[in-house]
């Protein structure tokens, strides 16, 4: 959770600069803290019953249960100590590509849009006469 929300305060940080060309100082402080609240608040108990039946249909029961063993051992140990780091500074080092890449996708499908409006038939001012 805590790297989700790294990730989508980097990425609407990033929209806010582009569009406003610059990040109000308080943003980061402020984005924190509600995300913050969103996740003290999250329903964790529910979630996770919500996910065991994704969990059942793709792993069998000895697979979870290697799962748990490899998780309890020292390298899964350090895998969940270190993962978080890892996926936050991957999704840093990943930012300005996806940055980069929906914002040409978003111009791409705005002059589509543009297109198509052009290319549309023109509706008839006068309602047919019965």
């Amino acid at each position: 959770m805590q790297v989700q929300s790294q990730t989508m305060q980097q990425l609407v940080r990033d929209q806010v600069l582009k569009d406003k060309g610059s990040v109000p100082p308080e943003f980061d402080a402020h984005f924190k803290k509600t995300m913050d609240e969103i996740i003290r608040g999250m329903p964790v108990d529910e979630i996770t019953e919500a996910m065991i039946p994704a969990y059942q249909k793709h792993f069998t029961k000895s697979e979870i249960e290697a799962m748990n063993t490899f998780y309890s051992s020292p390298v899964g140990q350090k895998v969940l100590e270190e993962l978080p780091a890892v996926m936050r500074e991957g999704a840093q080092a990943a930012m300005p590509i996806m940055s980069k890449y929906l914002s040409e996708w978003n111009d791409r499908m705005q002059q589509e849009l543009k297109e198509m409006e052009k290319s549309a038939p023109k509706a008839d001012p006068k309602p047919p006469q019965p």
